[in-house]
């Protein structure tokens, strides 16, 4: 089985490695941006506003560290909309990663991200406000760790639990479980002069979407679903355009987004 990489799909804040400096960031009173971080002292601020966003559920996260401790409240990362606040303080002077989830209304017109001393100077780094990971997992043997289990083959091998298409392609129909947004990932390869295809077709009478696989080396790919018509369900396929060896691995469909989120 090949390790995956994960893609950001949702990602809102903008500049949040601080590889560009103070870019998009508005910064009041003692802050500034040396080693691509931010650093806020004592009763600094850094701010970002976002725009509205998609409902879902979210993942806020940030690497930081205490520089000079005070008293509490010390250092916090706080993402405010409407009447909410989300808050994580600082607690340490060992760098560590900070999240939390939280679910983001329909009709939010807009975010504002605040990084701050409060009565502490610290650091911040990576921060981020994505979808949450979704542990919903709607393939079935997405490794092929179980061979061709639950795949429709007309001509495949599954060998050290990947799928190698030698023929024709192979097959797999999930419910839709609720309506929504979606993401359909997998790593693939082809050989040379062969050519595959991630695709989904959404039933019964939704739209085909695909991606065409060409990289002879293992790659990820993604394609982004909106099942909001009533759709009953998901045709995920794993086609052999061309010549005779295209392999797919740790393929995977999960919800970003409902509608009722």
């Amino acid at each position: 089985m090949n390790a995956k990489s994960h893609t950001p799909r949702a990602e809102q804040i903008r500049n949040g490695d601080f590889s560009n400096g103070s870019v998009n960031w508005q910064v009041y009173d003692d802050v500034n941006f040396e080693e691509q971080r931010c650093n806020v002292g004592q009763n600094g601020i850094a701010a970002q506003v976002i725009g509205s966003i998609p409902a879902g559920r979210y993942r806020l996260s940030c690497r930081a560290a205490i520089v000079t401790p005070g008293g509490f409240p010390g250092a916090r990362i706080r993402l405010s909309y409407d009447s909410v606040n989300v808050i994580m303080d600082i607690v340490g002077t060992t760098p560590n990663l900070y999240e939390t989830d939280f679910d983001v209304p329909a009709g939010v017109a807009g975010m504002e991200v605040y990084l701050e001393g409060n009565t502490a100077a610290a650091w911040f780094d990576d921060v981020s406000l994505d979808f949450a990971p979704q542990s919903d997992e709607l393939i079935r043997n997405g490794d092929f760790a179980e061979g061709n289990a639950h795949w429709e083959m007309t001509g495949a091998n599954f060998d050290a639990e990947t799928c190698a298409l030698r023929m024709d392609d192979v097959s797999q129909t999930v419910a839709v479980p609720t309506l929504g947004y979606y993401q359909l990932t997998a790593r693939a390869k082809v050989g040379a002069g062969s050519m595959g295809r991630l695709q989904v077709k959404l039933l019964p009478d939704g739209a085909t979407q695909y991606v065409p696989v060409s990289s002879t080396d293992w790659s990820d790919y993604a394609i982004d679903i909106t099942a909001i018509q009533g759709e009953s369900a998901f045709k995920v396929s794993l086609i052999r355009v061309t010549g005779d060896d295209v392999q797919f691995d740790d393929v995977s469909l999960k919800l970003t987004a409902g509608l009722d989120d």
